[in-house]
Protein backbone atom coordinates (compact mmCIF):
# COMPACT_ATOMS: atom_id res chain seq x y z
CA UNK A 1 0.00 0.00 0.00
CA UNK A 2 2.69 2.09 0.93
CA UNK A 3 4.69 1.93 -1.87
CA UNK A 4 1.89 3.10 -4.19
CA UNK A 5 2.23 6.77 -2.56
CA UNK A 6 6.20 6.31 -3.61
CA UNK A 7 4.68 5.69 -7.19
CA UNK A 8 2.55 8.06 -7.55
CA UNK A 9 4.13 10.63 -5.89
CA UNK A 10 7.46 10.09 -8.22
CA UNK A 11 4.68 10.40 -11.30
CA UNK A 12 3.03 13.89 -10.11
CA UNK A 13 7.22 15.09 -9.48
CA UNK A 14 8.01 13.44 -13.49
CA UNK A 15 5.19 15.28 -14.98
CA UNK A 16 5.60 18.44 -13.14
CA UNK A 17 9.76 18.22 -14.60
CA UNK A 18 10.69 18.23 -10.88
CA UNK A 19 14.39 16.90 -10.60
CA UNK A 20 15.79 18.47 -7.13
CA UNK A 21 13.43 16.30 -4.95
CA UNK A 22 14.86 12.83 -3.48
CA UNK A 23 11.80 10.59 -1.88
CA UNK A 24 12.84 7.93 0.98
CA UNK A 25 10.59 5.26 1.57
CA UNK A 26 10.54 5.68 5.50
CA UNK A 27 8.73 7.00 8.38
CA UNK A 28 10.46 10.03 10.16
CA UNK A 29 11.35 9.67 13.98
CA UNK A 30 13.37 10.70 16.32
CA UNK A 31 15.74 8.10 15.59
CA UNK A 32 16.52 5.85 13.46
CA UNK A 33 14.81 2.38 13.57
CA UNK A 34 11.83 0.32 13.06
CA UNK A 35 7.58 0.99 13.65
CA UNK A 36 4.34 -0.26 12.11
CA UNK A 37 2.16 1.94 10.13
CA UNK A 38 -1.43 0.76 10.86
CA UNK A 39 -2.74 0.78 7.41
CA UNK A 40 -6.45 -0.82 8.31
CA UNK A 41 -8.47 -0.74 11.16
CA UNK A 42 -10.24 -2.46 12.96
CA UNK A 43 -13.44 -2.62 11.38
CA UNK A 44 -10.93 -3.73 8.23
CA UNK A 45 -11.28 -0.03 6.33
CA UNK A 46 -8.25 1.07 4.52
CA UNK A 47 -6.60 4.27 6.35
CA UNK A 48 -5.25 5.28 3.27
CA UNK A 49 -3.41 8.98 4.19
CA UNK A 50 -5.01 8.82 7.68
CA UNK A 51 -2.67 5.59 8.40
CA UNK A 52 -0.14 6.29 11.09
CA UNK A 53 2.88 4.64 13.34
CA UNK A 54 2.23 2.65 16.24
CA UNK A 55 5.00 2.28 18.31
CA UNK A 56 4.39 -1.18 19.31
CA UNK A 57 0.45 -2.56 18.08
CA UNK A 58 -0.89 -4.59 20.70
CA UNK A 59 -1.51 -8.40 20.23
CA UNK A 60 -4.95 -8.19 20.68
CA UNK A 61 -5.61 -5.23 17.93
CA UNK A 62 -7.47 -6.61 14.58
CA UNK A 63 -6.20 -4.05 12.62
CA UNK A 64 -3.38 -4.84 10.19
CA UNK A 65 0.28 -2.85 10.32
CA UNK A 66 2.83 -2.51 7.61
CA UNK A 67 6.78 -2.70 9.29
CA UNK A 68 8.90 0.24 8.16
CA UNK A 69 11.79 1.84 8.69
CA UNK A 70 12.16 4.96 10.27
CA UNK A 71 14.79 7.34 10.36
CA UNK A 72 15.66 11.52 11.36
CA UNK A 73 14.99 14.35 8.93
CA UNK A 74 18.56 14.78 10.03
CA UNK A 75 20.03 11.67 9.20
CA UNK A 76 18.53 12.10 5.25
CA UNK A 77 19.50 15.32 4.41
CA UNK A 78 23.21 15.78 4.19
CA UNK A 79 24.72 18.38 6.73
CA UNK A 80 26.32 20.34 3.24
CA UNK A 81 22.29 20.93 2.17
CA UNK A 82 20.57 23.70 2.43
CA UNK A 83 16.95 23.40 2.32
CA UNK A 84 13.81 25.67 2.62
CA UNK A 85 10.79 24.30 3.92
CA UNK A 86 9.99 21.47 5.75
CA UNK A 87 6.30 20.29 5.58
CA UNK A 88 4.87 17.57 7.96
CA UNK A 89 1.44 15.64 7.72
CA UNK A 90 2.43 12.52 9.54
CA UNK A 91 -0.45 12.23 11.78
CA UNK A 92 0.07 12.89 14.84
CA UNK A 93 3.81 12.20 14.72
CA UNK A 94 4.93 15.36 14.59
CA UNK A 95 6.81 16.11 17.34
CA UNK A 96 9.09 12.49 16.89
CA UNK A 97 9.43 13.85 13.24
CA UNK A 98 10.68 17.58 14.44
CA UNK A 99 13.14 16.12 17.04
CA UNK A 100 14.99 13.81 14.82
CA UNK A 101 15.03 17.46 12.57
CA UNK A 102 16.32 19.71 15.02
CA UNK A 103 19.92 20.00 13.94
CA UNK A 104 18.41 20.75 10.34
CA UNK A 105 15.95 23.07 11.74
CA UNK A 106 18.70 25.25 13.77
CA UNK A 107 21.26 24.84 10.46
CA UNK A 108 18.85 25.80 8.03
CA UNK A 109 15.73 27.74 9.78
CA UNK A 110 13.55 26.32 7.04
CA UNK A 111 10.08 27.53 6.75
CA UNK A 112 7.77 24.93 8.73
CA UNK A 113 4.52 23.87 7.70
CA UNK A 114 2.53 21.19 10.09
CA UNK A 115 -0.78 19.58 9.52
CA UNK A 116 -2.12 19.43 12.99
CA UNK A 117 -5.76 18.62 14.07
CA UNK A 118 -5.39 19.96 17.39
CA UNK A 119 -3.45 22.59 19.24
CA UNK A 120 -1.30 20.33 21.56
CA UNK A 121 1.73 20.09 19.91
CA UNK A 122 2.15 23.82 19.13
CA UNK A 123 1.15 24.93 22.42
CA UNK A 124 3.27 22.47 24.46
CA UNK A 125 6.44 23.44 26.31
CA UNK A 126 8.41 21.18 23.94
CA UNK A 127 7.62 23.08 20.95
CA UNK A 128 8.04 26.63 22.97
CA UNK A 129 11.77 25.16 24.15
CA UNK A 130 12.47 23.59 20.75
CA UNK A 131 11.25 25.75 17.84
CA UNK A 132 9.66 29.20 18.90
CA UNK A 133 12.75 29.55 21.01
CA UNK A 134 14.85 29.87 18.04
CA UNK A 135 13.01 32.74 16.79
CA UNK A 136 9.56 30.94 14.81
CA UNK A 137 6.25 32.27 14.30
CA UNK A 138 3.19 31.09 13.54
CA UNK A 139 2.46 32.56 10.41
CA UNK A 140 -0.56 30.92 8.84
CA UNK A 141 -3.49 28.67 9.53
CA UNK A 142 -5.27 27.36 6.85
CA UNK A 143 -6.95 24.05 7.27
CA UNK A 144 -5.47 22.74 9.95
CA UNK A 145 -2.16 23.59 8.22
CA UNK A 146 0.00 26.23 10.25
CA UNK A 147 2.84 27.95 8.78
CA UNK A 148 6.23 29.06 10.69
CA UNK A 149 8.67 31.70 10.08
CA UNK A 150 11.75 31.97 11.68
CA UNK A 151 11.86 35.72 12.48
CA UNK A 152 15.32 36.01 13.38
Amino acid sequence: MLKNYIRTTRITLELNGIQNVRLANVGLGVKAGQAFIKIIDNEGQALGSGSYISISPSQKDTAQYQSTNVRTIDEIIPRDREIGIIQLDVEGYEKEALSGALQTIHRCLPIIILEVNNNILVQSTWFLEKILSIGYKKTVALHNNFVFLCKT
